[in-house]
């Protein structure tokens, strides 16, 4: 998918959580009241074999104990690929140990997965009958590289009635007025300078911000802080993501000390 662009698929697996003629052996031993030895998971993994991804064509006479043949598509089913044959049955999630799996070299991006289909096929022939159940099928994949971040699901959107103090004898600046962090990877560092009467109970808090853009406190993560008495430089984290709202913006920092309180902003752009 998009968000795992910049990922690069190493090897897949499917996975098969299933069981193919279980009851009837079940049954076949309470009948007979003979036991049967488990199958280590070595015994049933050689039950299965892996065909050449290529081979299209009907079962040759070497295959004539194949119960089962599994196909691929990578095409929304226009071509179909056999990959894998179940030979001996019974075989089942508690007869293997674990749910079966086979190995999909076929899948080498994240498009393959996105049109992936599977096929059973059962080639039974004559008067054989047997039961097969199919509870659920997944690929696991082993990929390199770095997830692309995802765009926060909320917009933070601050809906209060601000008036500043005209006679407050507290303010606070941006270091750093205008901040562009396309410069510095989508991210940036900057400082909100307080002064003025810094004692008694303050709190600092982050404004509405745009889709997309964020703005913390670096200590504490948060987008409220509350510094200690003579706290006057406080650093915020800047990180823009990928599809974020594009332009100018200023974001309004509401700087609290007791019941005075004042506003100033921080300017981001994010117009390229």
């Amino acid at each position: 998918g998009e968000n795992n662009e910049k990922c690069k698929i190493k090897s897949a697996k499917l996975y098969l959580s299933f069981a193919i003629d279980e009851l009837k052996e079940k049954t076949e031993q309470k009948e007979n009241q003979t036991e049967v030895k488990e199958k280590t998971q070595e015994e049933v993994q050689s039950q299965i074999s892996t065909t050449p991804q290529n081979q299209t064509s009907s079962l040759s006479t070497s295959d004539i104990d194949t119960k089962i043949i599994l196909w691929y598509s990578t095409d929304h089913g226009k071509t179909w690929n056999s990959f894998a044959k179940i030979t001996t049955l019974p075989l089942s999630n508690s007869l293997n140990n674990g749910y079966i799996s086979f190995d999909a070299p076929f899948i080498k991006d994240w498009q393959d997965i996105e049109n992936l289909r599977v096929m059973l096929e059962g080639v039974i022939g004559g008067e054989e009958k047997i039961s097969a159940f199919l509870d659920g099928m997944w690929i696991g994949v082993e990929a390199i590289g770095k997830l692309r971040e995802e765009i926060p699901k909320k917009r933070r959107q601050i809906e209060k009635n601000i008036r500043p103090d005209k006679n407050a004898k507290h303010s606070c600046k941006i270091k750093d007025f205008h901040i562009n962090p396309l410069t510095k990877g989508h991210e940036a560092t900057t400082e909100l300078l307080l002064s003025g009467n810094l004692s008694g109970k303050q709190i600092i808090e982050i404004g509405s911000l745009p889709v997309g853009i964020d703005v913390l406190f670096q200590k504490n993560n948060d987008y409220i802080y509350t510094p200690v008495e003579g706290e006057n430089r406080i650093a915020l984290n800047i990180v823009i993501y990928p599809d974020a709202q594009k332009g100018n913006f200023s974001i309004p920092i509401i700087y609290k000390s007791g019941n005075s309180t004042t506003v100033c902003q921080l300017n981001i752009n994010n117009s390229e």
